[in-house]
C-alpha cells in the first residue's frame, strides 16, 4: 500500500511551479517533515502556498463515489482509503481509482499529488 498526501496549490504558485514540480516537491516534503520547534514557519510557508480543502464541499463531491465504510472523517471508496483534513488528503492504496482521481479534479484542478516515501510527484490534472 501507497500513502499519497494531496494539497490545493493556489493558483499563482501553480503558475510558478506547473513546469518545475520537482522544486514545489522538495518544498512540500521539507513541510512534511518539520519539527515541533520550526512548526509556525512551516505552517507560514503552508498558508503561502496552498489553499485549504473545503471538507463540507468535498464531502459532497465524494458522495457521488461509491463509498463501502465510512468514519468521520475517513471514507473507504474501492479500496482506497480516504482521509480527509483541511490541509490535506491522504489516499492509502496500491493505485489511486479513476473515479477518485475524476472526482477530485472536478472539485479542484491545482491538486498536487506526493508519495514521499517513494519520492513520486505529479499534478491531478495531468493524470
Amino acid at each position: 500500500m501507497q500513502k499519497y498526501i494531496l494539497f490545493i496549490i493556489k493558483k499563482e504558485i501553480y503558475n510558478i511551479y506547473k513546469n518545475n514540480s520537482k522544486s514545489l516537491y522538495r518544498i512540500l516534503k521539507n513541510l512534511n517533515n518539520t519539527n515541533k520547534t520550526d512548526l509556525n514557519l512551516g505552517i507560514s510557508i503552508y498558508n503561502e502556498i496552498c489553499n485549504t480543502f473545503n471538507k463540507r464541499k468535498l464531502i459532497k463531491y465524494m458522495k457521488l463515489l461509491p463509498i463501502t465504510k465510512q468514519n468521520n472523517n475517513k471514507y473507504l471508496i474501492n479500496k482506497n482509503i480516504i482521509i480527509i483534513n483541511s490541509s490535506r488528503i491522504i489516499i492509502i492504496s496500491t493505485k489511486i481509482n479513476e473515479d477518485i482521481i475524476y472526482t477530485l479534479n472536478n472539485y479542484n484542478k491545482y491538486i498536487f499529488i506526493c508519495n514521499f516515501d517513494n519520492n513520486e510527484y505529479y499534478w491531478l490534472n495531468e493524470i
